[in-house]
């Protein structure tokens, strides 16, 4: 059977540190926060948008129109600064605020997982609102949702960030996200008709949030 090198290196590692310490845990715990999916955790930079971009529009293919998913492109492409579309990031955002963050493969160095922060107008000297948290199908169940959250939530407090707030909906493909928010004290506060054109499309869209500090 093949072994993973990443997974082996981390049994290496933990036992190396165990060994070194057995009864005190703090290299334990070093080495399991060096493994950690936050750990892979990182700002988005120009090498990786590509990867990104297309990991996003991958999840939300069956539910965005074209429109929405050429907006999600502009999105991630103004967010490191081109300057073609400064003017829409301004539009949207608080002085055009928005950063992504992502977490990439250890061995492979794939895009697998993606978060983005923003400033509203609203409420900007509050809250950053979460956008686009997206785990791709083949790194699901390694805690890389959870991890992202919680970078967030690390990252609002550093910027003396009050609340994390953030939009979904009742649509069947956001039913995994709905449960970790659920499970992360991400509390519903309002309920939004979805509609499109005028018409409503028979779901609910929902304002979540927690306070953090």
């Amino acid at each position: 059977m093949l072994v993973n090198r990443y997974h082996l290196l981390k049994i290496l590692l933990l036992t190396f540190f165990i060994w070194i310490n057995p009864i005190q845990g703090t290299c334990y715990d070093n080495a399991r926060l060096l493994l950690s999916p936050m750990s892979t955790i990182h700002p988005l930079s120009q090498g990786d948008r590509d990867q990104t971009i297309k990991l996003i529009q991958k999840y939300f293919a069956d539910s965005e129109d074209k429109v929405h998913l050429k907006l999600i492109r502009n999105d991630v492409r103004g967010s490191l600064g081109d300057p073609r579309y400064k003017k829409i990031m301004n539009n949207w955002y608080r002085d055009g605020w928005i950063k992504y963050f992502i977490s990439k493969d250890p061995e492979t160095q794939v895009v697998r997982a993606v978060i983005g922060l923003y400033k509203s107008k609203k409420d900007h000297k509050e809250a950053l609102w979460i956008t686009s948290l997206v785990v791709s199908e083949s790194a699901r169940g390694l805690g890389l949702g959870r991890a992202l959250i919680n970078f967030a939530e690390d990252y609002a407090l550093s910027q003396q960030i009050s609340y994390l707030r953030l939009y979904t909906s009742d649509e069947p493909y956001m039913e995994p996200a709905q449960a970790l928010y659920d499970k992360m004290g991400y509390v519903i506060t309002e309920t939004i008709p979805q509609s499109f054109n005028g018409i409503e499309t028979g779901h609910i869209t929902y304002l979540r949030q927690k306070k953090i500090k």
